[in-house]
């Protein structure tokens, strides 16, 4: 999948559909982008076809997360980080890499834009 080098402009995220994929184009689920707040996309994630291991690794996030064990999730971040996420937006013709992936709960989702410019 090739690699969109443009620094997207926020407003075209903001308060878009937007599709969570992985490396190979694979589609996750759906993200409607809500804000931006400290360099974090933040928004509602609807799980379309998620492999159960990335499920299984979304779910032990968060109840990580929920009972305070922090110690954890660096180890958690580098499971996500092997998935290769990104998301695809512009009616599918731009991809970026995310990373610093978190849910607050199993619909709301957060994360960070790789720089690739």
């Amino acid at each position: 999948m090739s690699t969109f080098h443009e620094k997207p402009d926020k407003n075209r995220i903001i308060g878009q559909e937007i599709s969570l994929v992985g490396s190979q184009g694979k589609l996750f689920g759906r993200i409607l982008v809500s804000e931006l707040s400290n360099s974090r996309y933040q928004g509602d994630l609807t799980f379309d076809d998620l492999p159960n291991d990335l499920r299984e690794i979304f779910s032990f996030l968060e109840e990580t997360i929920n009972d305070g064990v922090f110690s954890i999730v660096d180890e958690i971040d580098e499971k996500l980080d092997s998935f290769e996420m990104g998301i695809l937006f512009n009616e599918g013709k731009s991809f970026l890499r995310i990373y610093e992936v978190q849910l607050m709960n199993i619909i709301n989702i957060s994360f960070k834009l790789y720089d690739e410019a």
